[in-house]
C-alpha cells in the first residue's frame, strides 16, 4: 500500500524501488531488454499508437516502446507506487519524448473512453486481489479493437522468480483462469501462451 505524505514532502524511495531494475535484470538471467522487446512483440505494437502500461514499475518497457510508437503515439506508464512513478519520470526529465509518467490505479483510470489502441500489464496481475473487478477499466480506455496483453509469472515453471513469489497459487493462472474473466468483463478474441521468456504466460484478448 501506497503510503500519503503531506503535500511538498520530500519522499525518499525505499530501498526495493531504488534497485528495482537491477533485481529485476537478475531475475530475468540479465535479459530484461530481451524480455521487454518479446512483450512488446506480443502486443503488435506500431507506430502512432497509444499504448497504456499499466502497472509500469520504473518505467523501462514504456521505454523500450519509444521506438516502435515513433513521436506521432503516445506512451503512458501508470502505476501505483509513488516511489515508481518518481522513479519513471527521472528517466524522461527534460527529454522529448512520447512517454509520460503518472501515479494511479487501474481501477480508475484518469483517461476518457476509447483512448487507447493498446493496454499491457507486464508482471501486475498477480498484485491485483480481484482482477476481474480490477480490469473493468482497461476494457474502457481502450478503443473498439484494442489489443489488452497480460504477462505474468507462470509459478508452475520452477525459477528464482516463481520462488520469491511463493505465496501465489501454483497454477498458471494467465493461461488457466484469466481467459474466463477477460470475457466475463467484455473482452473477446482471447489467445494464451507462453512467453518467449518460459517462466511467464501471456494472454491476449480484444476489446
Amino acid at each position: 500500500m501506497t503510503q500519503q505524505h503531506p503535500a511538498g514532502a520530500t519522499q525518499k524511495p525505499p530501498f526495493w524501488v531504488r534497485y528495482y531494475d537491477l533485481l529485476s535484470g537478475v531475475l530475468a538471467l540479465g535479459r530484461m531488454q530481451a524480455v521487454h522487446q518479446a512483450t512488446l512483440n506480443l502486443a503488435g505494437i506500431r507506430p502512432g499508437e497509444r499504448l497504456l502500461d499499466v502497472g509500469c514499475g520504473t518505467g523501462e518497457l514504456a521505454l523500450a516502446a519509444q521506438e516502435r510508437i515513433g513521436r506521432n503515439g503516445q506512451i503512458v506508464g501508470l502505476d501505483a507506487e509513488a516511489a515508481m512513478i518518481a522513479q519513471a519520470q527521472r528517466k524522461v526529465a527534460g527529454a522529448h519524448n512520447p512517454v509520460t509518467f503518472r501515479q494511479g490505479t487501474v481501477a480508475a483510470m484518469p483517461y476518457p473512453e476509447g483512448h487507447f489502441d493498446v493496454a499491457i500489464a507486464s508482471l501486475m496481475i498477480h498484485h491485483l486481489p480481484d482482477p476481474q473487478s480490477g480490469l473493468v477499466d482497461i476494457l474502457r480506455v481502450l478503443k473498439p479493437g484494442g489489443r489488452f496483453l497480460v504477462v505474468d509469472i507462470d509459478p508452475t515453471q520452477r525459477s528464482l522468480i516463481s520462488m520469491l513469489h511463493h505465496n501465489m497459487p501454483q497454477k498458471d493462472f494467465v493461461r488457466d483462469a484469466l481467459p474466463e474473466l477477460l470475457a466475463a468483463i467484455g473482452f473477446s478474441t482471447i489467445t494464451t501462451g507462453k512467453h518467449p521468456f518460459k517462466k511467464f504466460s501471456y494472454a491476449l484478448a480484444i476489446k
